[in-house]
Protein backbone atom coordinates (compact mmCIF):
# COMPACT_ATOMS: atom_id res chain seq x y z
CA UNK A 1 0.00 0.00 0.00
CA UNK A 2 1.15 3.16 -0.65
CA UNK A 3 2.05 5.89 1.73
CA UNK A 4 -0.95 8.51 0.20
CA UNK A 5 -3.37 5.21 -0.03
CA UNK A 6 -2.89 4.36 3.80
CA UNK A 7 -3.56 8.13 4.41
CA UNK A 8 -6.72 8.15 2.94
CA UNK A 9 -8.57 6.39 5.54
CA UNK A 10 -7.53 9.61 8.02
CA UNK A 11 -9.74 11.70 9.51
CA UNK A 12 -8.88 15.12 8.30
CA UNK A 13 -7.48 16.19 11.71
CA UNK A 14 -5.24 12.85 11.42
CA UNK A 15 -4.59 13.87 8.18
CA UNK A 16 -3.29 17.34 9.08
CA UNK A 17 -0.90 15.98 11.88
CA UNK A 18 0.36 13.44 9.48
CA UNK A 19 1.56 16.36 7.28
CA UNK A 20 2.78 18.40 9.94
CA UNK A 21 4.79 15.42 10.96
CA UNK A 22 5.98 14.79 7.53
CA UNK A 23 7.18 18.43 7.10
CA UNK A 24 9.12 18.46 9.90
CA UNK A 25 10.78 15.43 8.98
CA UNK A 26 12.26 17.37 5.81
CA UNK A 27 12.85 20.61 7.35
CA UNK A 28 15.06 18.65 10.41
CA UNK A 29 16.99 16.96 7.03
CA UNK A 30 20.25 18.57 5.90
CA UNK A 31 20.39 19.37 2.36
CA UNK A 32 22.50 16.15 1.82
CA UNK A 33 19.95 14.16 3.91
CA UNK A 34 17.09 15.17 1.42
CA UNK A 35 18.73 14.67 -1.55
CA UNK A 36 19.68 11.20 -0.30
CA UNK A 37 16.02 10.47 0.77
CA UNK A 38 14.90 11.84 -2.45
CA UNK A 39 17.48 9.50 -4.49
CA UNK A 40 16.21 6.55 -2.04
CA UNK A 41 12.68 7.10 -2.57
CA UNK A 42 12.12 7.59 0.84
CA UNK A 43 10.15 11.24 0.80
CA UNK A 44 6.80 10.82 0.36
CA UNK A 45 4.41 12.71 -2.49
CA UNK A 46 3.90 15.31 -0.15
CA UNK A 47 7.14 15.97 1.65
CA UNK A 48 8.69 16.19 -2.29
CA UNK A 49 6.37 18.94 -2.96
CA UNK A 50 7.06 20.42 0.69
CA UNK A 51 10.63 20.67 -0.45
CA UNK A 52 10.00 22.46 -3.59
CA UNK A 53 8.29 25.08 -2.03
CA UNK A 54 10.44 25.24 1.16
CA UNK A 55 14.40 24.44 -0.28
CA UNK A 56 13.66 25.04 -3.98
CA UNK A 57 17.61 25.33 -5.66
CA UNK A 58 18.29 22.10 -3.38
CA UNK A 59 15.72 20.16 -5.50
CA UNK A 60 16.62 18.04 -8.75
CA UNK A 61 15.61 19.89 -11.80
CA UNK A 62 15.36 19.52 -15.67
CA UNK A 63 14.44 22.84 -17.34
CA UNK A 64 13.31 24.46 -13.62
CA UNK A 65 10.70 21.39 -13.66
CA UNK A 66 11.32 19.25 -10.51
CA UNK A 67 12.74 16.13 -11.82
CA UNK A 68 10.00 13.61 -10.59
CA UNK A 69 7.80 15.68 -12.59
CA UNK A 70 10.07 15.87 -15.38
CA UNK A 71 10.81 12.46 -16.15
CA UNK A 72 6.68 12.22 -17.20
CA UNK A 73 6.18 15.06 -19.37
CA UNK A 74 5.34 14.11 -23.10
CA UNK A 75 8.04 15.88 -24.61
CA UNK A 76 10.70 14.32 -22.94
CA UNK A 77 9.21 10.96 -23.21
CA UNK A 78 7.79 10.95 -26.94
CA UNK A 79 9.83 13.01 -28.71
CA UNK A 80 10.60 11.41 -32.52
CA UNK A 81 13.24 13.31 -34.03
CA UNK A 82 14.56 14.99 -30.80
CA UNK A 83 16.56 17.62 -30.53
CA UNK A 84 20.21 17.92 -28.67
CA UNK A 85 18.44 19.35 -25.85
CA UNK A 86 15.37 17.29 -25.77
CA UNK A 87 18.22 13.80 -26.13
CA UNK A 88 19.81 15.52 -23.46
CA UNK A 89 16.30 15.43 -21.13
CA UNK A 90 15.88 11.74 -22.29
CA UNK A 91 18.71 10.67 -21.02
CA UNK A 92 17.85 12.63 -17.40
CA UNK A 93 14.92 10.72 -17.44
CA UNK A 94 16.21 7.28 -17.95
CA UNK A 95 18.82 8.33 -15.19
CA UNK A 96 16.01 9.67 -12.69
CA UNK A 97 14.28 6.62 -13.60
CA UNK A 98 17.10 4.33 -12.31
CA UNK A 99 16.88 5.69 -9.08
CA UNK A 100 13.81 6.11 -8.70
CA UNK A 101 12.82 2.64 -9.12
CA UNK A 102 14.83 1.97 -6.51
CA UNK A 103 11.83 2.33 -4.31
CA UNK A 104 8.32 1.04 -4.84
CA UNK A 105 7.11 3.87 -3.13
CA UNK A 106 7.70 6.77 -5.70
CA UNK A 107 4.26 8.54 -6.72
CA UNK A 108 4.83 11.46 -8.93
CA UNK A 109 3.01 14.34 -7.13
CA UNK A 110 2.61 17.66 -8.02
CA UNK A 111 2.15 21.12 -5.52
CA UNK A 112 3.62 23.75 -6.67
CA UNK A 113 2.77 25.82 -10.08
CA UNK A 114 5.44 24.93 -12.58
CA UNK A 115 5.96 25.34 -16.51
CA UNK A 116 6.27 22.38 -18.90
CA UNK A 117 9.11 21.75 -20.14
CA UNK A 118 9.46 23.24 -23.64
CA UNK A 119 12.13 21.66 -26.46
CA UNK A 120 14.94 24.12 -26.82
CA UNK A 121 16.44 24.29 -30.65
Amino acid sequence: MTPTAEKRHLSLGSRLRVQRAEREIVDRMTPQQRLHAYREGRLSAYQRNHWLCQYPREVPMIDDVPKWIAVTLVDVIDAKNPSPRVRELQNARERALSELSRSSRYRTGSGCSVSPVAEAG
